[in-house]
């Protein structure tokens, strides 16, 4: 192995030894072999140390947390012993597919303006399918307003982007820490998906999904919160929990609700029209969509729906074509 790795390859590890052979083994077996191993046991107590010391590949370095850190301050600290160009993330109960590493890097070098590349995975354990994340830029930086957009054990970043721009995982996150990460580096670089399974993700009992559903809902909010903020809105949690089940298309509104929402992405498009956080067309096109469907898929509404929808002050230009406003008017009559 070269000194200076082309990867650093980072997974914190607490009580994981249910998976963390296959998933150690995922990570060895890649096609792209420049790497190394960066393990952070965060003092497991279980017989992780026992299946640790048992590979012999000097790409693995193993480090041992004094005191249990939690997995935000581990990330932190395999960031900072990384030596590669690139960082790349995994879990420890998460299976990499063999040509991970070598599609992630061909990308990347193939596109030097993006600081982070992710990919689509497929769900195993207890929850089954398929998840697929948007791919370009421009989806994502508007996805991230409500979701993250990259699965965090399927993330490579650009080392040097993060070390420019003094990048990190945010302490005050125990939960969502990658959702908060990403949009931040949404702002000094661009984003992407590879749109290809490279990643197998475990769901389990054990999952912080799981565990601490809660409070990654609480952080969620707070990463919503503090971007609109920086599009010079303040949202309410009201307001965050209507916008999101917009923007997931759930459209059981009540009347009432509907015209929260309708007040408030008129202030969020005048907000961002004057702080420019996300490009004016972009964003304003987003929101006319959401409007659109949100109007044409409401009950609540009834006959309401087409001129509440084609008299707002959201719609900045009468996009609909004939056979469009045709069969909304007719749906308005239902």
């Amino acid at each position: 192995m070269k000194i200076t790795p082309t990867i650093s390859v980072v997974m914190p590890v607490y009580n994981a030894e249910a998976y963390l052979r296959e998933s150690i083994d995922s990570v060895l077996n890649q096609t792209f072999s420049d790497f190394e191993f960066i393990i952070i046991d965060d003092c497991c107590t279980d017989s992780t140390a026992a299946i640790l010391s048992s590979y012999n590949d000097s790409r693995i370095r193993v480090f041992k947390n004094e005191t249990n850190q939690g997995l935000t301050k581990s990330l932190n600290r395999g960031i900072e012993l990384a030596q590669g160009k690139y960082i790349a993330r995994t879990d420890a109960d998460d299976v990499c597919m063999p040509t991970r590493f070598e599609k992630q890097i061909g990308f990347m070098q193939a596109h030097p303006e993006v600081g982070l590349c992710g990919c689509w995975y497929q769900n195993i354990g207890s929850k089954k399918g398929l998840a697929k994340y948007n791919t370009t830029h421009s989806q994502m930086v508007i996805g991230l307003l409500y979701r993250t957009q990259v699965s965090h054990s399927a993330a490579m970043l650009r080392k040097a982007v993060l070390d420019m721009y003094g990048l990190h995982y945010n302490p005050e996150f125990i939960t969502a820490q990658d959702y908060d990460l990403w949009s931040r580096m949404a702002r000094v670089c661009e984003l992407a998906n590879i749109p290809e399974v490279l990643m197998q993700v475990r769901f389990h009992t054990a999952s912080v999904s799981v565990k601490k559903k809660e409070e990654q809902l609480l952080n969620r909010n707070k990463i919503i919160a503090n971007q609109f903020a920086e599009m010079g809105v303040k949202i309410s949690r009201e307001e965050i929990e209507l916008f999101v089940q917009l923007c997931h298309s759930k459209f059981g509104f009540a009347v009432e609700e509907i015209n929260q929402l309708e007040i408030f992405l008129r202030k969020a498009i005048a907000a961002n029209n004057t702080s420019g956080f996300l490009k004016k067309e972009l964003f304003t096109d987003f929101v006319e969509e959401k409007w659109f469907h949100l109007c044409y898929n409401s009950t609540t509404l009834g006959a309401q729906r087409y001129s509440m929808y084609y008299n707002s002050k959201l719609v900045s230009e009468k996009k609909m074509d004939w056979l469009t406003r045709l069969k909304f008017r007719a749906r308005s009559m239902m």
